[in-house]
């Protein structure tokens, strides 16, 4: 079984201080959602030595699409996208981090 959807997003990142962050994201356009919004945060815990990521959406699809078919996508996406993002951190140097701007 396949189930497939897009989504254009805007994205903003914030800097709450230097700890601890946010990515928000709000649909731009889908043909498939009336609303897709949310945001990554990043916040230092344990007196900085950890990271803890959350992921927050709140999603409205267009026409009758069962809510078990969007968690569901939602669940086999995020642990691939995180661990594609970790293996990206993970291979950074502190020099590509100071390098690193924001778009």
């Amino acid at each position: 079984f396949e189930f497939k959807a897009s989504v254009v997003l805007d994205m903003l990142e914030v800097n709450k201080n230097k700890m601890d962050r946010e990515i928000r994201f709000k649909m731009h356009d889908s043909r498939d959602f009336k609303e897709f919004s949310g945001k990554w945060s990043l916040k230092s815990i344990n007196n900085g030595s950890d990271t803890q990521l959350s992921y927050e959406v709140s999603i409205v699809p267009k026409g009758l699409v069962p809510v078990n078919l969007v968690e569901w996508r939602i669940k086999e996406d995020v642990p691939v996208n995180l661990r594609s993002v970790k293996s990206k951190s993970e291979t950074m140097t502190d020099e590509d981090m100071r390098a690193y701007k924001p778009a």
